[in-house]
């Protein structure tokens, strides 16, 4: 399995000097910052990506939710996050992919450390999660079963994900 923590590390740094509106015309204007390419626009505000991350299946998504067209301040702040794969994806899970999934994300977590400093949350292993939560972007890398997954996300719809998930 490969990660590309380089390429995760350096996507990072474009998106946290990155000017965010957080309108779907930001995906446009990211994804030719970073040197990734827009490849399909979905229904409901959907994006696919492809990324220069060095992985079996280089891309990402990009996700908006309409009900953002008119931001606190009257303006698109629809998109919600972009997602872009930094390991490989793989099929079938097993204790190997496991460990090198760990093995990848502390790699990542530290490189981000380096980077951004403390983490602002940690959730522990096997499904770990990590991220940095600045005024302009929220950094995550999330471990699923066969996958690590980078995603950047907008501030606001952060802080209605955890006021939902702390309801629950």
């Amino acid at each position: 399995m490969q990660a590309d923590i380089e390429g995760a590390v350096r996507a990072v740094k474009i998106a946290r000097t990155f000017t965010w509106t957080w309108a779907k015309a930001d995906i446009e204007r990211f994804v030719l910052h970073a040197g990734w390419t827009l490849l399909d626009r979905g229904d409901y505000g959907s994006a696919t990506l492809s990324t220069d991350l060095r992985v079996n299946l280089n891309r990402g998504s990009s996700y908006s939710d309409r009900r953002y067209i008119r931001g606190r301040e009257g303006r698109d702040e629809s998109l919600q996050r972009l997602t872009a794969y930094v390991t490989d994806v793989v099929r079938q899970a097993d204790e190997a992919l496991t460990v090198a999934l760990s093995e990848a994300f502390d790699q990542l977590t530290e490189g981000l450390i380096q980077e951004l400093g403390s983490p602002s949350h940690l959730v522990s292993k096997p499904e770990a999660e990590v991220g940095w939560v600045e005024s302009h972007v929220v950094i995550n890398v999330v471990t699923h079963k066969t996958f690590l997954l980078l995603e950047i996300v907008n501030p606001r719809y952060w802080i209605e994900r955890q006021q939902l998930e702390d309801e629950d």
